[in-house]
């Protein structure tokens, strides 16, 4: 089924088919900005959302990016008891995956580069903590601390090339 949300006020309409009859409403202020969207565009668009946006951390008030990198180093305690290159293959998905659900957050909203989109520092996340697997450190809660600050750091400062394509990639790939 199609749905549709039409927004009036602080009261959204959910149109559906195939169950039921007639619109849903759905106090907005209640259920929240995230959980609205959700139920604007279908299940694609849901999931999408949900990925690029960290599962709703991108909608921090504060820091998204540092939220959405959080969520990563959430991730990246079970992931790294995988083999290596079980590891390996789980976070070439990963960055797969965001890709393309932050390109289709970036089509949605008509920008570039939308702080709600925090995907890449989730997948940045578990790239940069993957060293910790090679030098048998994965589980020592202080490199892995490290890990977060320094990607948190180079990902505001964005030295060099990283700059470069911060600047040059737009879409999903930015």
């Amino acid at each position: 089924p199609r749905e549709q949300l039409l927004a009036v006020g602080a009261v959204a309409q959910v149109e559906h088919g195939g169950f039921g009859e007639g619109p849903l409403q759905v106090d907005v202020a209640l259920l929240g900005t995230a959980a609205a969207e959700l139920l604007a565009g279908g299940l694609v668009r849901a999931i999408a959302l949900a990925i690029a946006t960290g599962g709703g951390a991108g909608y921090f008030p504060v820091a998204p990016g540092t939220a959405g990198s959080a969520v990563g180093l959430l991730l990246f305690w079970p992931l790294a008891s995988l083999s290596l290159p079980l590891y390996a293959v789980t976070v070439t998905g990963t960055v797969c995956v965001a890709i393309w659900a932050a390109e289709q957050m970036c089509r949605l909203w008509n920008t570039q580069d939308d702080g709600r989109i925090v995907v890449d520092e989730i997948a940045g996340q578990l790239v940069t903590l993957a060293p910790l697997l090679f030098l048998g450190r994965a589980h020592s809660f202080g490199w892995v601390v490290t890990g977060f600050v320094l990607f948190r750091c180079l990902d505001v400062w964005k030295p060099g090339p990283v700059r470069w394509l911060d600047e040059n990639l737009h879409g999903g790939t930015g």
